[in-house]
C-alpha cells in the first residue's frame, strides 16, 4: 500500500507541476513598451498603442462636431444619424433586454451571433445573425439630453 501511495502521489506531482507551466503561461499580465501595451487574459489579448488614443482622440472631436451641428437639441441629433443612415429604434422597456446583453441604451456598435440576433430582433431589423451599428433607445429616454448637455459643456468650456 505505501508503495502505491507513493506511485500515485509522485504521478499527481508531475501533473500539477504541468499544469502549473501551463497556468503560468495563460497568466501573463501584460507586454510593455515604449509606444504599446499589451494586456493578455486566458484566451484573449488587448493591445493599446499611440495609434489608439489618437483614434479615441479623434472619434471625440467628431462626435463634438456632430453634437455642435445638431445645435445641441437630441431631435437634431437623432435626425442627423438617420439621415447618415444609422438605424435609430424607440422600444419600451429595451433596457431590460440590453442588460441581458451587456449592451446599454444608445448606440450599438456591430455585433454577430446569439447577441446580433436578438438585437435585430428587438430594433425591427431582418432576422439575420449579424447587425449592422444602431441606436436603440427608450421614447423619451433622456440619456441622449444628457449625452449632448456633457457634449455642450466639454465644447463650449
Amino acid at each position: 500500500m505505501n508503495f502505491l501511495q507513493r506511485v500515485i502521489y509522485s504521478i499527481l506531482s508531475l501533473k500539477a507541476r504541468g499544469l502549473e507551466l501551463r497556468l503560468d503561461k495563460y497568466l501573463r499580465n501584460s507586454v510593455t513598451n515604449s509606444t504599446s501595451k499589451t494586456v493578455i487574459s486566458g484566451n484573449c489579448s488587448l493591445t493599446l498603442n499611440s495609434q489608439t488614443n489618437k483614434n479615441i482622440e479623434s472619434v471625440q472631436k467628431i462626435m463634438t462636431q456632430i453634437v455642435k451641428e445638431s445645435n445641441f437639441s437630441s431631435d437634431n441629433l437623432l435626425k442627423l444619424l438617420k439621415e447618415k443612415g444609422l438605424k435609430v429604434s424607440f422600444v419600451k422597456d429595451c433596457y431590460k433586454i440590453l442588460t441581458l446583453l451587456s449592451e446599454e441604451q444608445g448606440l450599438i456598435l456591430e455585433r454577430s451571433g446569439l447577441d446580433a440576433f436578438v438585437l435585430n430582433l428587438l430594433a425591427g431589423n431582418r432576422v439575420s445573425f449579424k447587425s449592422k451599428p444602431m441606436m436603440i433607445c427608450e421614447k423619451g429616454n433622456n440619456q441622449m439630453k444628457r449625452y449632448i448637455r456633457s457634449t455642450k459643456i466639454t465644447a463650449m468650456g
